[in-house]
């Protein structure tokens, strides 16, 4: 138990104790050993009211206590009833969870099928004729199925008459249980042949719709009905074939969708009338019955058999009258409407005609069926779904309708010889609108008038040629349709892929095996610049299908132009083209993922076309048809291209080695000479860091050197006035020599009278000459001593003058030179 209860956290969510399991175990045990009904029945009332509480525990620990009573109490219907609404309520999920998170139910679900007892029990049950015994069984199985319909579809086989139990469930007139069974008949038979077939041959079908006959139109039994008979038929060839080929069901059929359409007994529309919710989903149900006999997912013996019934009972023919009245049916009917006509009539000439010749009464005057759908296409307001179910209708229609085609074209082109009036009305305003489409600067517009024209002309070369005489309008008398299309391709911006698209498709399948258009096309001068500047272009196209797509389209209308031309030089030029422009490998590339885009698998798995957007409408169905033809024609030819350019490559394989080796020698001296203009630039910086340095230290030196004359000028001032003031003290020494020797001779005359007065005057004499003499001698030494000191003074002064003035003529030099290198 614990194991079981661990996935879920279930006794912790619940907050359930022991005492609540002790609860059970005692009810389990009242139901299995106690003698009276009323406290079985008590019991297992009780275990109801608990189940949403405990539904594991009730579900295992009592599960053998409710087979013995399914068994053994055969009789005893109300036991089995409330046992049978236990086990129901064991399988409903919790309010916070729906059925496909509810884990636990399915672990009670598949307990349940690993009980052969319970499932005997219940086959069993199904005899019992008891109302609320059905009632119970039936919503068991119903969530049964859902947990477990793979298992029980296995046992239900295995039972032998399994199925004719649950089919006599069917016809029980109990509508409550009747209703029921229908919602399990249809968990029961989804995605299961087997089931289906053997539901089938149990005439299934015929008690479907004598339920439907008896409710009224708006009853939702009516939609539980047709939805079943939708599981039966949809991708079930046996169960198809024995429809269509029994009449009377489709007949039924037909008067079902009838009693739905017709609001009256009168089988008419009535304007005024406003059809409930309900009924417009059973419309689209009865509808969906109808296509799933006609879809084009089905073989081609049963489709054009049920094509062929809905014609004679009449169903096409309301189809019709549905599809252009003014009933308030919304727009999900109009769309259904018209994409089940148009598989019912798409390839059965008699059903194409038929639509054809429907007259649809306007205001203005009277118009074909056709040309009223074709409206949608060039009125760009109403919503996608009409617009495209529209486009489907004409593609159904055109579908191996050979007749059809040339009216069409021959609308389009103007020839009218050989046709009667009343025709050309029918197809020339399908013309004009096709025209008109094609013109349009509105991207699904052009996709779509472009696609009409490609479904005429497509592998047909008769009206291929026809086209080409066609002209853009009235008034054009040089330009032709085909080099329009050339033209408005080359001229349009990169951001319009869809209708590069467009006309890519319509190109390519017009020049394919036609010689005549490719030699128009290689004569448009933007032909060659429009695939070397778009195939590169492609790559900036964001969305990466449409990046693919575009360049795939291009690379196959390049090879499609290569394949059919007959002038050889005119091959090679393309050729050329592929080698050194855009490339072998790549062109091969792009045809390759074209066919693995996303929009390549959705248009070519079926030719219904139903888009949700316009946004995402690239391919057609028809023109994949054509890819496949030659997509491995066109990569073997590519491929060998590719070995003969790698095998006249071989032939110059030692010149790309030289070249090789020039290259790399060039390329060491390239990287030398890099390595050199890097150093000087590196010198450079240094130099231009240095004179910058310079500067700043020129401009302090020149302020210092400017000091430094200046002071050497005040000291060349100064030695210029100790020169002039040794000048001075030079001739002051001659004039104290001159006045010395003037003294001299005065002193000499003196002593001489002196000496001639004294008595005793020569010792007188000699001593105070004596004496004199000794004094001038010491005067005239301090003299000659101060003259001495005054020249060695005057000598330095005069050499400090020298040197000064050396040093100024070369500081002047110095800061001359400095200049000039600033």
């Amino acid at each position: 138990m614990s194991d079981l209860l661990a996935p879920y956290n279930y006794a912790e969510k619940l907050s359930i104790s022991e005492d609540d399991i002790v609860k059970v175990e005692d009810l389990v045990s009242c139901i299995e050993n106690s003698t009276i009904f009323e406290d079985r029945l008590d019991a297992i009332l009780y275990l109801k009211d608990l189940c949403p509480k405990m539904r594991l525990h009730i579900g295992t620990l009592g599960l053998h206590a409710y087979i013995d009573i399914l068994k053994v109490d055969t009789e005893n219907t109300t036991l089995i009833h409330h046992v049978l609404d236990l086990l129901k309520l064991l399988l409903q999920p919790d309010c916070e969870n729906s059925i496909e998170e509810d884990f636990l139910g399915d672990s009670l679900a598949e307990l349940f099928v690993s009980k052969p007892d319970l499932m005997d029990a219940i086959f069993q049950i199904m005899d019992t004729f008891d109302f609320s015994v059905r009632k119970s069984l039936v919503q068991f199985l119903i969530p049964l199925f859902r947990f477990r319909s793979l298992e029980l579809r296995d046992i239900i086989i295995n039972q032998g008459n399994g199925i004719c139990k649950i089919v006599d469930l069917l016809q029980d007139q109990r509508e409550v249980i009747r209703n029921n069974v229908v919602l399990m008949l249809s968990e029961m038979s989804r995605g299961n042949g087997v089931i289906q077939q053997m539901l089938v041959y149990e005439n299934v079908f015929q008690i479907l719709f004598s339920i439907i006959q008896d409710e009224s139109s708006q009853s939702i039994v009516i939609e539980d009905c047709l939805f079943l008979m939708y599981n039966l038929l949809k991708r079930n060839d046996g169960n198809q074939k024995y429809f269509f080929e029994d009449m009377n069901l489709v007949r039924l059929l037909t008067e079902t969708f009838d009693k739905l359409i017709y609001p009256g007994e009168d089988r008419t529309f009535d304007v005024e009338y406003d059809y409930s919710k309900q009924t417009v989903t059973n419309i689209i149900f009865a509808l969906e019955c109808v296509r799933a006999l006609v879809s084009t997912d089905n073989i081609q013996e049963n489709i054009v058999g049920a094509q062929k019934a809905f014609s004679q009972t009449g169903l096409l023919k309301t189809l019709c009258h549905a599809m252009f009245t003014d009933a308030r049916l919304g727009l999900d009917v109009v769309y259904q409407t018209i994409i089940t006509t148009s598989e019912i009539i798409r390839g059965n000439s008699y059903n194409q005609d038929f639509f054809i010749n429907t007259i649809v009464h306007q205001e203005k005057k009277p118009i074909s069926s056709l040309a009223v759908l074709m409206e949608p296409l060039v009125v760009e307001r109403l919503p996608f779904k009409l617009r495209s179910s529209a486009l489907y209708s004409y593609m159904c229609y055109v579908h191996n309708n050979e007749n059809g085609k040339n009216l069409i074209a021959k609308a389009i082109i103007g020839k009218t010889n050989g046709i009667s009036s009343s025709a050309m009305e029918k197809f020339a305003t399908v013309g004009q609108k096709i025209m008109r489409a094609v013109k349009s600067n509105k991207p699904f517009q052009v996709w779509g008038g472009c696609l009409c024209l490609l479904y005429l002309i497509f592998e047909n070369n008769a009206r291929k040629e026809d086209f080409l005489s066609c002209k853009i309008d009235d008034y054009s008398k040089t330009l032709s349709l085909f080099e329009w299309i050339c033209v408005s391709l080359f001229k349009q911006d990169r951001s319009r892929n869809q209708i590069k698209s467009a006309y890519l498709m319509l190109i390519t399948t017009w020049i394919d095996n036609f010689p005549p258009a490719v030699d128009i096309l290689m004569k448009q001068s933007d032909l060659m610049n429009f695939f070397s500047s778009e195939f590169q272009e492609c790559s900036f196209i964001v969305n990466e299908n449409e990046q693919r797509t575009i360049k795939g389209l291009i690379a196959f209308l390049l090879m499609t132009i290569y394949n059919n031309l007959e002038d050889s030089k005119e091959k090679e030029s393309i050729m050329q083209l592929i080698k050194y422009r855009l490339g072998i490998v790549q062109v091969s590339e792009a045809i390759e993922k074209l066919s693995q885009t996303e929009y390549y698998l959705v248009a070519a798995s079926k030719p219904t076309f139903n888009p949700k957007t316009s946004v995402n409408v690239y391919l057609d169905y028809q023109f994949c048809k054509l890819i496949k033809i030659h997509e491995k024609k066109y990569l073997d030819i590519l491929m060998s291209k590719n070995r003969e350019n790698n095998g006249e490559s071989q032939d110059i394989e030692n010149i790309i080695a030289e070249n090789k080796k020039l290259i790399a020698t060039k390329d060491e001296e390239i990287k030398n000479l890099k390595d050199q203009l890097e150093n000087t630039k590196i010198e450079l910086e240094n130099l231009r860091q240095q004179n910058i340095i310079l500067q700043t230290s020129s401009f302090k030196t020149t302020q210092d050197l400017t000091d430094t004359i200046k002071m050497l000028n005040e000291a060349k001032q100064k030695n210029q006035n100790l020169e002039n003031e040794a000048n001075f003290l030079k001739e002051n020494v001659c004039l104290w020599q001159q006045e010395a020797g003037r003294f001299k001779q005065w002193a000499d005359e003196w002593q001489g009278y002196q000496i001639s007065q004294l008595p005793n005057s020569q010792d007188v004499v000699i001593g105070q000459l004596t004496k004199q003499v000794e004094e001038l001698n010491a005067l005239l030494d301090s003299g000659y001593k101060a003259y001495d000191q005054q020249g060695k003074t005057l000598l330095y002064y005069i050499n400090l003058c020298g040197e000064k003035q050396k040093n100024t003529n070369d500081n002047d030099n110095e800061c001359h030179e400095n200049t000039t290198n600033c």
